[in-house]
């Protein structure tokens, strides 16, 4: 073969496409096969990251609910989402402020109490199919946190009245501003009449001209009693033997009588929802009695009721009280509605109480004594330490009684919220200026240790009222002060006609007289307290509903 030849082959053979896709696809094949494992890989690892992603979002939900059991509450879910492989699970509980000023990483503080978001970090080796052959399966992670605050509402100091000697009838008159007269069943009906307070703040808006108005305008407004008396009866449930007792009274209540109900009630957040959509939210039974009883006792703040009290006890022959409410219930409240740590307290009470009895002395005959106690309760306080929403949903709140302070002497003025009891020793007898006695003593009781007491779903339901003591009985506080007056005896023109009439036998027989009478005097004075739906040292609570709103993710 010539040159020619050989060259024109070689042109030809240069020139022939025939076999180039097959030697192409030999020499790429490889290269398209380990591109498109990788991409499978890829696929996969996105796929079940969105996964693993979706599952830390329900995680991290459902944990938000009940941040003391999160990290139980994370794992479960987790499991129940399919999320078994071995990996690293980090649950952190803390506090999420929801506070637009905030930057959005300071919005959650681990660790902070009172917690109410859960923050869940979950991580795992990846699955890969191709991969693997080449270098270990890289960690996929995902991580969210979820918010959710549960809130509380809950009362303080909401003891029923008590019908006993005819007292509440008395107190209700006075309070009330018209004339009250009911039988036991009466009020037996009264006081277990329980009213929806949302539906209730509804109709006095109603009632009052606030169209298109939130709750926190009703609460401000200046209602008056016969408006709050026929709202409680239009919230009761039909056929209450409770309304139709309060449905009469209701038009003859003193319309000069009016309170601004913020004074009494906080309903945190729900305040600001507009009236008619707050029932859609939760519902919070109240007591009827308890809450216009309240609100007559705060109503035109500083007046005052004087009281007579028929007594029945040996060797008493009458009673009558003052009662006024210091400055400081114009801070505090009946009822509120918070998250964890939201306190309440009760206002500052003062009380004087006069008791006339008969002391047989002999020499002198038979004295009229009158003995003046004054009592002031200051406030106690009640913080709602944990809540756990339905199923098994309930509270508990940190109680503080309040502190007892009782005296025997000439009373300060009522109004006063604070300062001494009493301005000096008090006249128990005074016979035409020759036989003068007085008396003088202070005494003070107190619980300082919290009490923590719980509510569980059935407790709201049931309107269960739970009452925390200090543990300094009255009675023990009575007999101490009785026994340590100092009593001063002034006998002018009488010559003494032996030890029994000395200055110091009346004394003695005067204490032992009143001592003997502390029981008798504790009594009275538990019953007169009970009557107002006040406790000496004591913190009456209720759990009046739970709110639990769905938890939403922030991170």
């Amino acid at each position: 073969m010539g040159d020619v030849e050989r060259s024109g082959l070689l042109i030809r053979f240069l020139r022939d496409r025939s076999a180039n896709f097959a030697t192409l696809t030999a020499l790429t094949l490889p290269v398209l096969l380990a591109a498109a494992a990788l991409a499978v890989d890829e696929a996969s690892l996105y796929l079940e990251r969105r996964q693993l992603q979706s599952a830390v979002d329900l995680a991290s939900l459902a944990a938000a609910s009940d941040p003391a059991r999160a990290r139980e509450i994370a794992a479960e879910s987790l499991a129940a989402a399919g999320i078994t492989a071995a990996g690293t699970l980090d649950v952190v509980t803390g506090r999420y402020t929801p506070d637009a000023a905030l930057a959005p990483s300071a919005r959650f503080v681990a660790s902070e109490m009172p917690a109410n978001a859960v923050r869940v970090v979950y991580a795992h080796p990846g699955r890969v199919y191709f991969a693997r052959q080449w270098f270990a399966p890289p960690q996929i992670s995902a991580q969210a946190t979820a918010f959710a605050e549960p809130q509380a509402a809950f009362s303080l100091g909401s003891r029923l009245a008590s019908l006993e000697g005819g007292a509440v009838n008395n107190l209700l008159t006075a309070l009330l501003g018209t004339s009250v007269s009911l039988n036991v069943l009466d009020h037996r009906a009264l006081a277990a009449l329980d009213v929806d307070l949302l539906r209730t703040l509804d109709l006095l808006a109603t009632r009052i001209g606030l169209t298109a108005a939130t709750y926190e305008e009703v609460l401000d407004a200046q209602i008056g009693l016969p408006d709050l008396a026929a709202a409680l009866v239009g919230a009761a449930p039909s056929g209450s033997p409770g309304a139709a007792v309060l449905a009469p009274l209701a038009p003859r209540l003193n319309r000069t009588l009016s309170i601004r109900l913020r004074d009494i009630i906080d309903l945190g957040t729900i305040a600001g929802r507009p009236v008619g959509q707050g029932q859609q939210e939760a519902t919070l039974a109240v007591s009827a009695l308890q809450m216009l009883s309240l609100a007559a006792l705060l109503a035109d703040g500083g007046r005052q009721l004087a009281l007579g009290l028929g007594v029945t006890v040996p060797g008493l022959v009458g009673a009558s009280v003052s009662l006024a409410v210091g400055e400081p219930m114009q801070n505090t409240g009946y009822l509120a509605v918070g998250p964890n740590s939201q306190v309440l307290e009760t206002a500052q009470l003062r009380l004087a109480l006069t008791v006339n009895l008969r002391v047989s002395i002999a020499g002198l005959g038979l004295l009229e004594v009158a003995l003046p106690l004054v009592v002031q309760l200051a406030p106690s306080s009640a913080r709602l330490a944990s809540i756990t929403c339905p199923p098994g949903g309930g509270a508990a709140l940190a109680v503080e009684p309040g502190l007892l302070s009782l005296a025997i002497g000439r009373p300060a003025p009522l109004t006063a919220s604070s300062g001494p009891l009493v301005t000096g020793a008090a006249s128990l007898v005074d016979v035409l200026g020759l036989v003068k006695i007085t008396a003088y003593a202070a005494g003070l009781s107190s619980q300082t240790a919290p009490v923590t007491v719980r509510f569980s779903e059935a407790d709201i339901a049931a309107g269960t009222i739970r009452s925390v003591s200090t543990t300094t009985p009255l009675e023990s506080l009575l007999v101490s002060l009785l026994s340590t007056a100092d009593i001063d005896v002034k006998l002018l023109n009488i010559p003494l006609l032996g030890p029994l009439l000395s200055a110091t036998g009346v004394q003695t027989v005067l204490r032992n007289t009143l001592v003997g009478l502390a029981p008798a005097l504790d009594d009275l004075l538990v019953g007169v307290l009970s009557t107002l739906g006040v406790g000496i040292g004591e913190a009456d609570l209720r759990l009046n509903g739970i709110l639990c709103r769905s938890a939403v993710l922030v991170e």
